[in-house]
């Protein structure tokens, strides 16, 4: 009976321990601490007691959302980073603890920090959201690694209940650098109302502006007959047997209907060469001043295997069975009023690609290559087919121009091995300037 009592006994002191607070004797002392505010959230540097038994620290306060946040170091560190602020905030409220080897934490100190904004803040201070061709242009500049998203919206109608909404345009990833991002809207209207917000990768939504009325310039398709081309450094090869020359860059086949499934000596598309890199290939004539909007180059698509290879002799010197590195990765627009006067010639507009870039990648990754997945089976399938081509988009600035030349100035190389262009020959199958609509 004894035996029991003594049992009962202690079991009612065990549990009556298990009621008292462990904490750890050791305290963080405030001098060791110290804040330096960094974008979206501050550095906490400490130095911890000279204590064998101190194996960590602990910081506990709320992220700009509300959520409880707890980050830990060891005693192997200096430093701990603390994130999820959003807008550049004072005196922010945390609590630092010690923790032992059994994870056993010390009493806590108050402490309070500062932050500074977050990326996904500053991003505003340069962005701005402009007038450009059939829709706008977001122009913004970050000037160091930021982590979160933008996404741009307008105000249009929803295609299913025909109501006001707002439309999402596109989503990308915010990253260090400057640019300026181009968006065709379908909707066409006089104005826009335009969203853009950002949100972190947890998913918060940190910040929204809003940019009302931004003007809608709309352009159209000017019709091109080969009388308003001309070929001022003599580089297009003209052979009405092979159905090449300049007046196939615009017949008004821009997916290559006309070479489908031809003969391996009859093209029907545009070349040019040899060494065509940085010299005037084609001036465009408009007739009468414009404000040029936009031109376009394109690539027929894979309506064909059978480009010759050198064995053939002719073009297949220039084709050596391969399409794809014909294609240009570089070029510039160049508008003047007065062209024959070489110093009156304006850059208006260019594109730039990696000439290296996989194909699935490049403006005309459905082009004919060796071995392609793109190949086309039908007309019936070409007529469903989206054309290929890459935009040269120029600047609503109001100038106008009656003369365009286009400039090649790199070739996009094999995706495969084979012979390489090294005679520097580029194929277009159309061009299409569009200006502004009268």
């Amino acid at each position: 009976m004894k035996r029991l009592g003594f049992i009962l006994l202690m079991l009612a002191l065990w549990c009556s321990c298990q009621d008292d607070e462990v904490i750890f004797g050791v305290e963080m002392p405030q001098q060791g601490l110290s804040f330096e505010p960094i974008s979206g959230g501050a550095i906490m540097r400490y130095q911890l007691p000279k204590n064998d038994e101190v194996m960590g620290i602990n910081v506990r306060y709320q992220n700009a959302f509300g959520e409880s946040i707890l980050c830990t170091g060891s005693y192997a560190c200096d430093s701990l980073v603390l994130t999820g602020f959003t807008e550049a905030r004072q005196n922010v409220p945390a609590q630092v603890t010690l923790s032992n080897r059994d994870n056993v934490e010390s009493a806590p100190i108050d402490v309070t920090f500062n932050t500074g904004a977050s990326g996904t803040v500053l991003f505003f201070d340069s962005c701005a959201v402009m007038p450009s061709w059939n829709g706008i242009e977001l122009v913004y500049s970050i000037p160091e690694s930021i982590e979160g998203m933008a996404h741009v919206l307008y105000v249009g109608e929803d295609p299913i209940t025909q109501e006001a909404d707002t439309l999402l345009i596109s989503s990308f990833i915010l990253s260090k650098g400057r640019d300026t991002l181009a968006f065709r809207l379908q909707q066409e209207r006089e104005s826009y109302d335009v969203v853009v917000r950002t949100e972190d990768y947890k998913g918060h939504r940190v910040m929204q502006k809003v940019w009302e009325g931004i003007n809608a310039y709309q352009s159209e398709n000017y019709p091109l007959t080969v009388d308003n081309l001309s070929d001022p450094s003599n580089l297009s090869i003209e052979d009405d047997d092979a159905k090449l020359g300049l007046s196939y860059l615009v017949d008004g086949d821009c997916k290559g209907e006309k070479s489908f499934k031809q003969n391996s000596d009859v093209f029907y598309t545009y070349v040019a060469g040899p060494k065509v890199l940085n010299k005037p290939l084609v001036v465009v004539d408009l007739g009468a001043e414009k404000e040029v909007a936009e031109m376009r180059l394109h690539s027929m698509l894979h309506v064909r295997f059978n480009f010759p290879d050198w064995r053939a002799g002719g073009y297949g010197n220039i084709w050596y069975a391969r399409y794809e590195n014909k294609l240009p990765c570089a070029a510039s627009v160049y508008g003047t009023n007065t062209p024959d006067n070489p110093d009156s010639w304006v850059l208006l507009s260019g594109f730039e690609q990696d000439l290296r870039e996989p194909l699935e990648l490049r403006w005309c990754n459905r082009c004919p290559v060796f071995n392609g997945s793109y190949a086309i089976a039908n007309l019936d399938e070409l007529a469903k087919a989206e054309p290929l081509y890459v935009s040269m988009y120029f600047p609503t600035s109001g100038e106008k121009y009656r003369y365009l030349k286009l400039e090649i100035n790199e070739l996009f190389e094999l995706t495969t091995s084979g012979q390489s262009n090294f005679q520097d020959y580029v194929t277009l199958n159309e061009i299409e300037v569009y200006v502004k609509s009268e």
